[in-house]
């Protein structure tokens, strides 16, 4: 279904579905905006956790002139960077970071549209955009402070750039590709993807093209990536250090560990230091575990992340395209990144927002069947014309979608807001700066101090002989922290708390907290 666009006609049809496209998109925006600015006042206790913990201070320690390596354990700098210019200008970590997520999503929309105009019927490239607008997973992260929508946002511009001809193309592929990288390191898929492009040889190429290529896209990789390994190595001794293999090593074990508390603090967490160790370790069960996700995690995005019957249109599209003769060449790259990026996120636990990049792969297919010379064909002998297939496609994304959006704005409310009555309160303000732990960073990252996480214990003596010796000043405890960690439910029930802990300020409210020092120290 592609089209010239030098007819007038079709010009005029392009504009209008573009006009269209903008729409959906300032109407999303509009409503995530809304309703987010309303309720989403601060971080939840999930996935924004990690802006608390690191994401927020490294880039503020990057406007200071300062890397940590401490908050680059699981993520290379690549957000930080993406975060400073909005913190320059908002002064706010959290807004700063709202902003970037909202920017994020309005860039994939209009991507997104640039994209599959070429390939597909423009109006399918506007039904493409109307379904990441719709889509649950797409509409949660668009608010939610984190690298998902951000690294999002770099794969759709790694897709359009892939698939694009320029001249500087191959120094741009390298470039992204490792910028991609340094956002979350599981965008070593697009550095795979690139490396996979730059090294094919198409007949008919120049032998002095194809090395200008391979050249060019290693240049641009090492101009991101080279600068921070040599760091590291500085620091660390290990141009590659992170510590995403935990996340591996979590897989593996979920079955024996109930949470991932319980999994950090454990001997399991500590008994694997490299993804390669642990083939060494556990190369049966990593293998297996990995064959296993490849289904699994397939399975789940066409439950989860799309719905059921959108999900069956993306899997009879597969097959149609597997068999199809005619298609693209260009759509081949977009699915081989796709499927570099799938493989790396089936070797951790499940999680929506590791796919959403693949959200624009599954659409692919998911149009590819709705437009298949087969299907149409077969429509057209029943009487059903490709408008009522474009008019079907429409109402099976529309379905639902108004309880999604109710869903996902009852979903922004549920955060912890009495920790901006923490914040605002004098007793916990005027305190000396110090180390606090607490099972969440937001009310230590809040109140200004240096955050430590709090471990799993047996009673409160335990857990006073470890603030001990690790010289922590305050134990911030809210009721989320009491209602997972029974042994604290004593200290907020008692005005005088433990022998050994003493209240020094707390918040008598419907949803209590308090901050506890050590009564006695060595």
């Amino acid at each position: 279904m592609q089209f010239k666009e030098t007819d007038v006609g079709q010009q005029k049809f392009l504009l209008i579905s573009a006009i269209i496209a903008l729409l959906i998109t300032a109407v999303f925006i509009v409503f995530i905006s809304y309703n987010s600015f309303r309720y989403h006042l601060i971080g939840d206790w999930g996935v924004e956790s990690d802006f608390y913990w690191d994401q927020a201070p490294a880039a503020e320690e990057l406007l200071k002139g300062r890397i940590n390596t401490e908050h680059y354990r699981f993520k290379g700098p690549g957000y930080p960077l993406m975060l400073v210019p909005f913190l320059i200008v908002l002064k706010d970590s959290f807004l700063a970071a709202r902003i970037l997520a909202l920017s994020s999503s309005v860039v994939i929309l209009v991507l997104t549209f640039l994209l599959f105009k070429k390939y597909f019927n423009p109006l399918w490239a506007v039904w493409i955009v109307l379904a990441l607008v719709t889509n649950c997973t797409f509409a949660r992260y668009s608010f939610r402070t984190g690298t998902d929508m951000p690294f999002f946002m770099l794969c759709l511009i790694f897709y359009l750039v892939i698939v694009s001809n320029f001249r500087s193309k191959a120094l741009t592929v390298g470039f992204l590709s490792g910028f991609a990288c340094l956002t979350r390191y599981n965008g070593i898929a697009l550095v795979i993807t690139g490396l996979i492009w730059a090294a094919y040889y198409k007949n008919g190429i120049n032998r002095k093209d194809y090395l200008r290529k391979l050249i060019l896209t290693f240049i641009g990789l090492l101009i991101v990536v080279l600068p921070w390994c040599l760091f590291l190595y500085s620091q660390t001794g290990d141009p590659f250090c992170n510590f995403n293999f935990q996340n591996v090593a979590y897989e593996l074990s979920k079955d024996k560990i109930e949470s991932w508390d319980q999994f950090w603090y454990s001997d399991s967490s500590s008994s694997a230091s490299s993804i390669i160790n642990i083939i060494q370790l556990n190369g049966w069960s990593f293998f297996k575990m990995t064959g296993i996700n490849l289904i699994k995690h397939f399975l789940l995005d066409m439950k989860n992340l799309l719905c059921c019957i959108v999900g069956l249109t993306v899997v009879f599209g597969i097959i149609l395209f597997i068999f199809r003769k005619t298609i693209s060449a260009r759509i081949n790259w977009l699915i081989v990144t796709g499927i570099a990026i799938y493989c790396v996120i089936s070797m951790v636990f499940y999680s929506e927002r590791f796919s959403m990049p693949l959200l624009p792969i599954y659409l692919i297919f998911s149009c590819l069947f709705f437009t298949s010379p087969f299907v149409i064909k077969y429509l057209k002998r029943i009487n059903i014309n490709s408008k009522i297939i474009y008019l079907f496609a429409l109402i099976l994304i529309l379905w639902g979608a108004p309880s999604r959006m109710n869903y996902l704005v009852a979903e922004m409310k549920i955060v912890p807001l009495e920790i901006l009555d923490v914040v605002k309160d004098e007793s916990f303000n005027n305190l000396p700066k110090g180390t606090m732990t607490a099972r969440k960073p937001h009310a230590p990252y809040l109140l200004g101090h240096k955050f430590v996480a709090l471990p799993i214990f047996n009673d409160i003596n335990q857990l006073a002989d470890w603030m001990l010796d690790n010289d922590i000043d305050y134990l911030f405890i809210s009721w989320r922290e009491a209602a997972l960690r029974r042994e604290l439910k004593a200290l907020l029930r008692y005005p005088k708390g433990h022998p050994r802990l003493e209240p020094v300020a707390r918040l008598k409210n419907v949803k209590p907290c308090g901050l506890w020092k050590l009564a006695e120290r060595k």
